[in-house]
């Protein structure tokens, strides 16, 4: 009987730490969790597509910002209601202090996606930064941050 206790609760255990860490449940998905400050520059911050395949990318953010010390803040949305001629990623169709990912090596002002929840297609190693979207050297008076949880998930077969 006491075997059998041992089992069923070393089972429970594994159980229960695959839900609390569901990268360690899968060999096909690669979680990241960190922050972006509204201060820094692009690029905030950095991640690596790490499949040898086409792979999908969901990101979700949560968080307040501004661009200005005297500013209301705003969820990684960002808003409209400030026109940026000089915003790092063009306003419209992007916006003002909108949490913005996208690939260092393509075009100037071209984006993968941005807001508080994006979903797109990623490469084998394509590197993704993220920041917030504000014109090119005046980030040293934003306040605020967000704080981003990113999935990286591919279709590669388990080995």
């Amino acid at each position: 009987m006491r075997k059998f206790v041992s089992t069923i609760l070393a089972m429970v255990i594994i159980s229960l730490s695959l839900l609390m860490s569901p990268a360690a449940a899968s060999a096909n998905e690669q979680t990241f969790y960190f922050t972006v400050e509204a201060t820094s520059e692009c690029p905030a911050h950095t991640i690596s597509n790490p499949f040898s395949n086409a792979s999908i990318l969901t990101a979700n953010a949560q968080g307040a910002w501004n661009n200005g010390p005297n500013l209301p803040k705003v969820n990684p949305n960002g808003d409209f209601s400030q026109p940026c001629d000089s915003c790092e990623f063009p306003v419209p169709p992007n916006k003002i202090n909108e949490l913005i990912a996208y690939d260092q090596t393509m075009p100037p002002g071209f984006t993968l996606g941005g807001g508080a929840s994006m979903n797109f297609e990623v490469y084998p190693g394509q590197r993704i930064s993220f920041c917030q979207n504000d014109a090119r050297g005046t980030h040293y008076d934003n306040q605020g941050s967000a704080e981003v949880f990113v999935r990286i998930t591919t279709q590669e077969p388990l080995k």
